[in-house]
């Protein structure tokens, strides 16, 4: 599946465990109504369109974006999306994970990029797109984080695809 997840893990599997989802949420998500509930209550950020690139990706919260610090071909830039941190911590996941969740967490603990954050509501933005690196141009995605000291409005597009035109691949 082609998407990237960006999640706080602990609070996924609390409101898995609240909403006594079975240990396969991409079952779950794919097939009834917590898909959405989870999107829309920030736990998850879900973004499509996602090709299978080595990826460059960036956390920000307040310095130069990647594409401005390096020569970079923005092909993407949204915003609108939402995330609630309630551990610290937001993981970048692939669909595959959720499929054993609980088996997979220790896996997401150790291998999984992420970023810290402080507890809280985000507006999160999304560039995505190419940046020149020593060794050629990169498929590159960049989360960057906006704190809120209260919920931000959700208006994000989640059909909206991701895919990145790559001049090396």
């Amino acid at each position: 599946m082609d998407y990237f997840i960006l999640a706080d893990i602990y609070h996924l599997s609390e409101f898995a465990e609240t909403n006594e989802l079975s240990d396969n949420l991409m079952c779950e998500f794919t097939s009834n109504q917590s898909g959405d509930k989870v999107v829309n209550e920030g736990i998850i950020l879900p973004i499509c369109g996602i090709e299978n690139y080595p990826y460059i990706v960036c956390f920000n919260m307040s310095a130069p974006s990647i594409f401005s610090a390096y020569k970079g071909d923005i092909q993407h830039q949204k915003n609108g999306y939402i995330l609630n941190v309630s551990r610290g911590k937001v993981y970048l996941l692939t669909m595959p994970l959720l499929q054993a969740w609980s088996k997979n967490l220790e896996h997401i603990e150790l291998s999984r990029p992420f970023f810290e954050l402080d507890n809280g509501w985000y507006e999160v933005s999304i560039n995505c797109g190419e940046t020149l690196q020593e060794s050629g141009w990169e498929p590159t995605i960049e989360f960057n984080f906006d704190y809120k000291s209260e919920r931000p409005s959700f208006n994000a597009n989640l059909e909206y695809r991701y895919a990145v035109h790559c001049r090396e691949y």
